[in-house]
């Protein structure tokens, strides 16, 4: 919860170093979380977060890459 926090205060430095180490982890719920983590920094920097899906989206897993996504369709579509 803490993350989003700081997430939603334009601090992404942390929360995107974080996502980074566990882009690649294989476990459903953490894949989950950081696509969630990922659509909130796109709503708060989405050039920020394309760079992150360009460089780690390949190691997410089509659910977090999904859900991450969703940050960058609502900002264009919004």
């Amino acid at each position: 919860m803490a993350a989003y926090a700081l997430i939603r205060a334009g601090d992404l430095d942390d929360p995107l170093a974080l996502c980074e180490l566990l882009a690649a982890d294989p476990e459903r719920f953490v894949q989950t979380a950081l696509g969630v983590a990922l659509r909130e920094i796109g709503r708060v920097d989405a050039d920020r977060l394309r760079t992150f899906l360009d460089r780690y989206g390949a190691d997410l897993l089509p659910e977090g890459r999904r859900t991450a996504r969703t940050g960058l369709d609502e900002r264009s579509t919004g």
